[in-house]
């Protein structure tokens, strides 16, 4: 009776656990990827301004842009606020992967913007051996 009771009790420990660990790791989620991803989204398709984006903690510190003067002559810019932010880099190195393989989307495809800014955010945290074979185009 009483290994029943105790085998009861460590069940309940380790469901307990497992909760709050899920719990944790939905709130870091939350806030290193899902969260940035829709201000990136929102400040790119002009719902809120980079103001209000860095009065919520937020900061803009890089951007990918193209330049399209003739569909001969492509030209892909990246720009980092701090040189030395290799996570910014690999953000922005991931939106130009996805430019270059059609799958980068612009504010007439929210949802696809969306999941843009969260593969950028999610595989930016990797370290560089995983990233640079993931993306080895660069």
């Amino acid at each position: 009776m009483r290994e029943k009771q105790i085998d009861r009790i460590i069940k309940f420990l380790l469901i307990l656990a497992l909760i709050c660990l899920v719990l944790f790791i939905s709130l870091v989620l939350y806030q290193k990827v899902f969260y940035p991803a829709k201000l990136s989204v929102q400040s790119a398709c002009m719902d809120i301004s980079e103001e209000d984006v860095n009065e919520m903690g937020y900061y803009t510190s890089g951007s990918f842009t193209v330049n399209c003067s003739d569909s001969e002559n492509i030209q892909t810019n990246i720009t980092i606020v701090d040189e030395t932010d290799k996570r910014t880099l690999k953000h922005e190195l991931i939106h130009e992967n996805q430019y270059f393989k059609g799958n980068l989307y612009g504010c007439n495809n929210k949802l696809g913007k969306y999941l843009n800014e969260v593969e950028a955010y999610t595989f930016s945290y990797l370290p560089d051996k995983i990233f640079y074979r993931i993306y080895d185009e660069f």
